[in-house]
């Protein structure tokens, strides 16, 4: 059971909505962090978020200033079922590991504010300069919240 796994999300043809697999590059280790990279959260993620002691999901987000980052813890309870398809949001994520295992391992969502979607690669100068900070704030929500 992997300590901690952190599920970075986007396209990194997108350009900022790359930002997330970029800021945790490296995380994982040999200290138990499993590192996953995918394009959307998929149903078959359940497994992985079932297995661990704590979630955290990176993303680009719209809408904030451009480099900004939040953070928010996330929850299983109340999320509405998932419904089968090939993306979740993280709620439904967490929600279908409860019920597929009965796990509900504390979680949160890390988010920067993307300026550039456009197709294309590399980052707008805000992100490019929030991914240091991005990757810390992710490796201290772990420690902090470490079992």
């Amino acid at each position: 059971m992997p300590d901690a796994l952190v599920l970075a999300i986007g396209n990194p043809l997108r350009r900022d909505d790359g930002a997330a697999a970029a800021a945790v590059d490296g995380l994982g280790d040999d200290r138990g962090v499993a590192v996953v990279v995918r394009h959307q959260l998929a149903p078959e993620l359940a497994d992985a978020v079932a297995a661990a002691r704590r979630v955290a999901i990176v993303d680009a987000r719209e809408g904030g200033a451009p480099g900004s980052i939040a953070w928010r813890e996330l929850r299983a309870d109340g999320a509405p079922p998932p419904a089968l398809g090939h993306a979740l949001a993280p709620e439904a994520l967490l929600a279908l590991a409860a019920a597929l295992h009965g796990a509900r391992p504390p979680a949160w969502l890390v988010t920067v504010a993307g300026a550039d979607f456009t197709f294309g690669e590399g980052f707008s100068p805000p992100v490019e300069r929030a991914l240091p900070e991005l990757r810390a704030q992710v490796a201290a929500l772990l420690r902090v919240h470490g079992s």
